[in-house]
């Protein structure tokens, strides 16, 4: 059916507003400067090249007591220490070497 009225179109768009990308990702460009970084970087490390200068990469300063504090600190890694019930008793290794040796000489 065609139809050229306003209230019936001939057809619609239909946009999906799920996003496959999740938000913690940033969409920010870095820009053709990071790129050009990126590229010389590429460039030195096949092609030797000593006259090339690779620019250094800016970090904007960030306080360490203010809100990204999380940032600069880690928790230890510590391993899972299975308990031993108080009950068990564990046979000394002394009774073990005695059981181990044989008592005639080959």
């Amino acid at each position: 059916m065609f139809s050229d009225l306003r209230h019936h179109p001939r057809y619609s768009i239909h946009l999906e507003l799920t996003d496959p990308v999740p938000k913690f990702i940033p969409r920010q460009w870095r820009g053709y400067a990071e790129q050009d970084r990126e590229a010389l970087i590429r460039y030195t490390k096949f092609n030797y090249d000593p006259t090339v200068q690779v620019p250094p990469k800016e970090h904007p300063h960030v306080p360490v007591s203010g809100k990204d504090r999380y940032k600069f600190f880690r928790r230890p890694i510590i391993p899972f220490l299975q308990q031993v019930p108080p009950d068990v008793l564990l046979q000394s290794s002394k009774l073990v070497s005695m059981i181990l040796q044989p008592s005639f000489p080959f």
